[in-house]
């Protein structure tokens, strides 16, 4: 069996789609689509029965995959054994970010780097859900974990910062709502949002005083860049992290608005990397950033 069509396999199994396995394996619809059917077949069955939720795996495919998913494992195992021994400055250093205002500071970090190490490509991708480390769907991500959360046990991680939330609205638009004598329209995320955020995911006192601030909540955004923009255009008042706002002069905090901690931006990478030197590099130079953290990040 040729690995890359067993790849289709796995992909099309994880993620139940073609465009999606596609994604992930860098290729198009189209390849994945004859790969399969190629392994299809040679090996003379149907792996995947097509319903309108996706693909689905049929009994021949639950039979191959446990022998499938050990190949896979001993090969990213081998890959990164070679990757943590590179003592080469050159190469590829895949970074996975959450696509955030954030990253705008992590940004210029990664630009003095590339300055400094012009053997070395950036690979740079967001995404909403951490990648998988131990599988190598990265080699680096920079992202919030909630307080007393820890990156899983075979990654080193490093915090970069703290990441709390406040309620937000443009200067303008609080001195008009004073002036007038009524009060702030409020705008909340969608409960899917704050689920992916997992601001819900825990009922403890804080979160349900994050939760009260959207009861009486006129309009509902589905992301934060979404309520970000419409705070900047005077559409209400938003809880939202303190960072996206912490170089705008013309946002501000309602009186008596408070300032929660919600968690940790942490710096992370698969522990049998560390001995790569370009990994090592990279770590070194972006952990420089918790001592160069902007003022106002937090706003505390």
């Amino acid at each position: 069996m040729n690995w890359e069509d067993l790849k289709v396999l796995l992909a099309l199994t994880r993620y139940s789609s073609t465009r999606a396995a596609a994604v992930k394996l860098g290729v198009s619809n189209t390849t994945v689509s004859r790969r399969l059917d190629e392994l299809e077949e040679q090996i003379g069955g149907k792996l995947f029965d097509r319903t309108p939720e996706g693909f689905k795996v049929t009994s021949l495919a639950e039979k191959l995959l446990p022998a499938i998913k050990q190949v896979e494992d001993l090969l990213i195992e081998a890959e990164r054994s070679v990757a943590g021994g590179d003592m080469a400055m050159e190469g590829t250093i895949r970074i996975n970010l959450h696509a955030t205002p954030q990253t705008g500071l992590i940004l210029s970090a990664l630009t003095s780097f590339a300055e400094q190490y012009p053997e070395i490509k950036l690979d740079i991708f967001g995404s909403e859900s951490m990648p998988d480390l131990s599988r190598r769907e990265a080699d680096f991500s920079i992202r919030g974990l909630k307080s007393g959360s820890r990156p899983p046990k075979d990654v080193v991680g490093s915090k970069l910062g703290r990441l709390s939330y406040s309620t937000y609205v443009h200067k303008d638009l609080l001195a008009s709502t004073i002036e007038k004598g009524i009060d702030l329209t409020y705008l909340k995320p969608s409960e899917e949002t704050m689920r992916e955020h997992k601001i819900l995911q825990k009922a403890d006192e804080q979160e349900l005083e994050i939760r009260q601030n959207f009861i009486d909540a006129r309009h509902t955004l589905s992301s934060i860049a979404l309520a970000a923009a419409a705070v900047r255009a005077k559409l209400g008042a938003s809880l939202l992290p303190c960072y996206v706002f912490s170089n705008d002069k013309n946002i501000v905090r309602p009186p008596n608005a408070k300032v929660m901690l919600w968690g940790h931006i942490w710096l992370m990478h698969h522990k049998d990397l560390r001995q790569s030197s370009r990994i090592r590099a990279l770590f070194k130079h972006l952990s420089k950033l918790e001592l160069s953290w902007p003022r106002g990040w937090d706003n505390t």
